[in-house]
């Protein structure tokens, strides 16, 4: 859903949600600053970083070479020679003699490395004006003014002096030592590369991404995803400058999918006057716009009617001829629909997490505005989609809540992060493996590794898998429900090593969710999107209290009847109402004096609900009853 709070999120100056106010603001509602958003992103991910010794075993397992490329050339001298003093140097000229090496001796010949740390961006692209060091481009969008051109990097590099060893290193090799090291300055470069990584993923569509990070004469290659950080040991690249330069190789012989792009996401091309068809179809439905406050209507609105608020927030999305468009995509069974959008009018907030984006997007096919949110959802047994939830109260006729266009998981596109944890133990994770051998096409392998499941992947998991079929609405059974949310919550027995009974596919093709382990501190995610019919605007624009009172009835209703209607075989408790989630929607009803713009309540938000299964399902209707008869003197 949309809405038009003022900017208090401290990456970009889009919206937070209020109840994310203790990682994004200051406790009364202040925008933090930079340091203290990094801090909080440092410890908001604690824990969430895994540590791979081996160079080679990460290069293999997230940028294997493909079959049509040749192998990395090997050198009689090392390409590094003038940083063989690297330590003793200040970041700058190490960066300059880095560029200049990799330049000169063309150690990554399809892309570019420039320069980028001399001015920020525009507000318009990053508020906070972080400037990384340096990045690599493709040929075509390689800047030559110093900024970091946040939104065509695609492999950012950042760059710390060792003039006193490791004091800026964020990470810790030692033995017995914790990889997310607490000293200060640690933390602080720590917190730095979380932030540049956050406003990639804010910025871009990605599914992951690679980070370079050179600390005087050593390096670690750096894998981001919304589930945690995948970091290698700390390596001399001038005693090992093969391990470097064999990472260079192989990003610049990848396909733009392998580097964390993702390939349902179109950017648009804008024509020299900085407009493409988003502005077209804008100034067609101006001429359709209608006023949305409540009033009477002496006449029909004409067909096809916008009202001006959505106008204003898409026009609001498009303004900014920096900030890139897309063309997104949805698959919903066999049918993909496509929308573009500009910028988000919505942006969660957390590190890395904070990963839920929405838009006022225009509908390719029907040329209407609708609601697209785009997320990371949990994914794992028994949890599922926010659109099921909502088709299930669509089909039976509850009010107040919104209504699915389409929705469908983007693609097999998954965090990865989670399914190397335990690998400096001896408790494997849950498939699919990061380590998998499969096999190899024109374009190279496509790995589980990678954050996209291969359908022909074979897997060799610590866990057996057993048919599980998705919620799907009325054919489910409470007790069905029951003894999945039971299961998730008991720990599951490995079964060998290379079971054959283990499989990333279920019976339709999709792929089969990791199983729920308590001991494992990182959380398994998916790619998601949703359209949705209504477009709202936030509680806070009530006009009076008798009209806040009607709004927030109107969800009390709603949430009322999803966990107690006849209709419906499945009841469901929403678990996370706030007053971010209690939206406004203008419609026209009719009433006994005529047409009329009303506001009605909407209740948006759905992700996070629970069926009502078990023993005490009926006590739980009945606490949602309550709820209403205690709301009703409001009415």
């Amino acid at each position: 859903m949309a809405s038009d709070f003022p900017p208090t999120h401290p990456l970009d100056g889009v919206e937070a949600t209020p109840r994310k106010y203790d990682t994004a603001t200051l406790s009364i509602g202040r925008v933090a600053n930079l340091k203290t958003c990094r801090l909080q992103a440092t410890n908001e991910l604690t824990g969430q970083t895994i540590k791979i010794d081996s160079v080679t075993e990460f290069l293999e397992a997230f940028l294997p070479l493909p079959s049509n490329v040749p192998e990395c050339p090997t050198r009689t001298s090392s390409p590094f020679e003038t940083l063989k003093d690297a330590d003793s140097m200040v970041e700058s000229t190490i960066t300059e003699r880095l560029v200049e090496a990799i330049t000169t001796h063309e150690l990554c010949p399809s892309l570019v490395m420039s320069r980028s740390e001399k001015r920020p961006d525009s507000l318009e692209i990053d508020s906070t004006r972080q400037k990384v060091d340096a990045a690599f481009f493709h040929p075509q969008d390689a800047p030559k003014d110093g900024c970091p051109h946040w939104v065509d990097q695609v492999v950012p590099v950042e760059f710390k002096n060792r003039k006193e060893g490791n004091k800026f290193d964020p990470f810790d090799d030692r033995v017995q030592a914790q990889t997310e090291t607490n000293a200060k300055k640690r933390k602080d470069t720590r917190g730095q590369i979380i932030t540049y990584a956050d406003l990639l993923f804010y910025l871009q569509h990605r599914v992951f991404l690679f980070m370079l990070l050179v600390i005087g004469r050593r390096f670690r290659l750096i894998r981001w995803d919304r589930s945690g950080i995948l970091v290698t040991r700390s390596t001399d690249y001038y005693e090992n400058p093969q391990l470097l330069c064999e990472f260079l190789w192989r990003i610049s012989s990848q396909p733009q999918e392998a580097l964390g792009l993702d390939p349902t996401a179109t950017r648009l091309t804008l024509r020299p006057n900085l407009t493409n068809e988003m502005d077209d179809v804008l100034d067609e439905l101006r001429k359709l716009a209608v006023e949305h406050n409540p009033s009477k209507l002496n006449e029909p609105l004409p067909e096809g009617y916008v009202f001006q608020y959505v106008l204003d927030m898409f026009a609001e999305s498009i303004r900014c001829p920096e900030f890139p468009r897309y063309e997104l995509r949805i698959t919903d069974g066999r049918n993909t629909h496509k929308f573009l959008v500009g910028k988000p009018a919505y942006r969660g907030s957390g590190a890395l997490r904070g990963c839920v984006r929405g838009w006022v997007a225009l509908d390719l096919e029907k040329k209407r505005f609708v609601w697209l949110k785009d997320t990371w959802r949990a994914w794992g047994e028994s949890i599922e989609k926010e659109g099921d939830v909502l088709l299930r109260l669509n089909e039976a006729h509850i009010e107040g809540v919104p209504t699915v266009v389409c929705h469908g998981d983007v693609e097999k596109q998954v965090t990865v992060t989670a399914t190397w944890w335990g690998r400096e133990t001896s408790a494997p994770r849950c498939e699919p493996s990061p380590t998998t051998t499969l096999p190899t096409g024109p374009a190279g392998p496509s790995t589980s590794s990678l954050g996209f499941v291969s359908p022909s992947a074979r897997v060799s998991s610590p866990f057996s898998v057993t048919d599980t079929h998705v919620l799907d609405g009325g054919d489910q059974t409470a007790d069905v429900l029951e003894t999945r949310n039971n299961e998730k919550k008991r720990k599951r027995d490995s079964p060998e090593p290379g079971d054959p009974g283990a499989s990333s596919q279920t019976g339709e093709g999709d792929i089969t969710p990791p199983r729920f382990r308590a001991d494992c501190p990182l959380q398994d995610y998916r790619h998601y999107r949703l359209a949705e019919k209504e477009i709202c605007l936030p509680l806070k624009r009530f006009q009076d209290a008798r009209q806040l009172a009607r709004l927030v009835m109107d969800c009390i209703l709603a949430h009322y009847h999803a966990s107690a209607s006849n209709n419906l075989k499945i009841h469901v408790l929403h678990r996370n109402i706030t007053d971010s989630h209690i939206m406004i929607y203008p419609k026209v009803g009719s009433t006994k004096q005529g047409l009329e713009v009303v506001w009605r309540g909407m209740l948006i938000d759905w992700e996070l609900s629970k069926p009502i299964v078990g023993l005490d399902g009926r006590s739980q209707a009945r606490q949602a009853m309550y709820c209403v008869r205690i709301a009703l003197p409001l009415r």
